[in-house]
């Protein structure tokens, strides 16, 4: 189900005093992209971002993990629908999973 920019800006009221760091985790958990945020809300996120997604190698590899990593492992057509879902490079999957 897709998260409207309804949504999005109702949740940020919610938690005012969300961080920024904890508003991008909240992104990758539901998979919501920055420009959704930006869409709905104007705000340009302050955070280490990645060089693709606006994510970082470590918010990626996490969100994964936590999202597909039930099991103990992701599977390559995972990582790819990850991938896909939440707007990762190909290059970035494999710095933040380099062991695949």
């Amino acid at each position: 189900m897709a998260i409207s920019p309804e949504q999005i800006r109702a949740t940020l009221e919610r938690f005012p005093n969300a961080t920024d760091q904890e508003i991008v985790d909240a992104m990758m958990r539901y998979g919501v992209t920055p420009q959704q945020v930006q869409n709905a809300t104007g705000r340009n996120l302050r955070v280490p971002f990645g060089q693709s997604g606006g994510y970082s190698d470590e918010q990626v590899r996490g969100a994964v993990m936590g999202r597909l990593g039930d099991q103990g492992y992701v599977t390559p057509g995972e990582l790819q629908k990850a991938a896909t879902n939440y707007g990762i490079s190909p290059e970035q999957l494999m710095r933040a999973f380099p062991e695949m």
